[in-house]
């Protein structure tokens, strides 16, 4: 005989109470569902903030320097550092996450200037002022010829048919070894230099100064050839004016053709060596 199984049935009881949900976890699924929403809206806010096009460099403005060489290298250099991603995922052309520090000291490090100031133009456009660092003397060692910076660095070489500043051309006299990027002179040298070469250009318009040399490894004395073949000498704490002033007298009334004078000695203040 067959064993009959039978399924016992469950009766609904509409007159008993449901069963009440459960207090802690609907508090779970509604945390569950409010991560979710910020989650979302944090994605958007990234994306709107770093890949959308809202803060995205669109244009660079170089001002302060008409050189036409200067202006193409800058902005090569900001196209670059303005392309790409930084370790994949952060887009360099983004204005917020530009760092102007750093962007700075890659245009320096690479462009001889002046000065440079980077400065963002929300939301599409940055900033870059530069301003040429211009040579003030060309020193001259051998057949090589240097700028010089207003600080007395060494900036760069140049070849003699490139040289497109009219400088006071310098040297030592003797071979010297000389370094890019270092110290030749001090500041106070060139400024001393400049005044005697515009004090001469003032008060002598029958000869004029093509060539200095400065033998003393400090630049103590700076010998000015002039375009006659003689020279005079100075000490970069004489008094120019004074000098000056004493040359010309000793030139109007001592010498009256310079064709044999070989030097003035204006070293010692108040007294005149000449030969």
């Amino acid at each position: 005989m067959k064993r009959k199984f039978f399924k016992l049935k469950n009766y609904n009881n509409p007159y008993l109470p449901r069963r009440a949900a459960d207090p802690l976890q609907k508090k779970k699924r509604k945390k569950i569902l409010v991560l979710f929403i910020l989650a979302v809206f944090l994605v958007g806010l990234v994306y709107l903030i770093i890949y959308s096009p809202l803060l995205k460099i669109k244009k660079i403005v170089i001002s302060g320097t008409e050189e036409f060489e200067v202006v193409n290298n800058i902005q090569i250099i900001a196209t670059r550092e303005t392309t790409g991603y930084d370790l994949g995922i952060w887009p360099r052309d983004n204005i917020l996450l530009l760092n102007e520090e750093m962007f700075k000291a890659v245009i320096d490090s690479q462009v001889v200037l002046d000065e440079l100031a980077v400065q963002k133009r929300f939301p599409h456009t940055l900033k870059i002022y530069a301003k040429e660092k211009v040579p003030q003397l060309l020193w001259q060692e051998g057949e090589e010829y240097f700028y010089v910076d207003k600080s007395g660095i060494l900036m760069s070489a140049v070849a003699l048919e490139n040289i497109k500043y009219d400088l006071p051309l310098i040297n030592r006299g003797t071979t010297t070894q000389v370094v890019l990027g270092r110290k030749i002179i001090e500041p106070s040298n060139i400024k001393f230099i400049q005044a005697v070469l515009a004090k001469v250009s003032e008060k002598i318009s029958d000869w004029q100064i093509n060539q200095l040399v400065a033998p003393v490894v400090d630049n103590s004395e700076i010998f000015f050839y002039t375009n006659e073949g003689w020279y005079f000498i100075l000490k970069v704490e004489s008094d120019i004016d004074r000098s000056i002033d004493n040359l010309q007298e000793l030139l109007v009334q001592k010498i009256g053709q310079r064709d044999k004078l070989k030097y003035v000695d204006l070293r010692i203040e108040d007294r005149i060596y000449y030969k």
